[in-house]
């Protein structure tokens, strides 16, 4: 992923999450950021780019190999696909649940090596974990980061995942 790109994909998390702040998580105020920050991606020459918050569901096109934790619910999801000249997806998905970091962290540090996932780093303190990941399969590498944190009373979960084609 270029550099403009991921610049334009931390703006629209920031902006977009900003405005469903401002919205009280909803509405036609939210509907509207994220139509403007998808078409700024998209006519930047980020490729096509799709951001939900309300009935968020988990894309159609995340990697069927990352563990999703059970009982978590999808809250946020921005997919970004190549732009021209350039090969892949990005993925950025937030979940919550009730259970702990603890429990959501022993989670990932237990499936993400069964599903294949190399972690190359990971930090954990008393507020929450990130784990640095990549997986290389069927001709593509996925690669990003997890973070777990607790937000009042959920725990959020949040995947940033970037594909490139070999």
């Amino acid at each position: 992923m270029n550099r403009l790109r991921l610049m334009l994909v931390l703006l629209a998390v920031v902006v977009v999450g900003g405005a469903a702040l401002a919205c009280g998580g909803g509405g036609s105020g939210e509907d509207a950021a994220e139509d403007l920050v998808e078409q700024a991606i998209k006519e930047s020459g980020g490729g096509d780019v799709d951001i939900e918050v309300d009935n968020a569901k988990l894309p159609d096109n995340f990697p069927k190999e990352f563990p999703i934790y059970e009982g978590a619910k999808v809250t946020f999801t921005l997919t970004s696909s190549a732009g021209s000249g350039q090969s892949g997806n990005a993925w950025t998905v937030s979940w919550e649940t009730k259970d702990s970091v603890e429990k959501v962290t022993k989670f990932y540090q237990d499936n993400l090596s069964k599903n294949q996932w190399t972690i190359s780093a990971t930090s954990t303190d008393s507020s929450g974990a990130s784990f640095f990941i990549d997986r290389d399969a069927g001709g593509k590498s996925v690669g990003g980061m997890v973070t777990i944190t607790r937000d009042g009373d959920v725990t959020a979960i949040t995947a940033i995942l970037g594909e490139d084609s070999n």
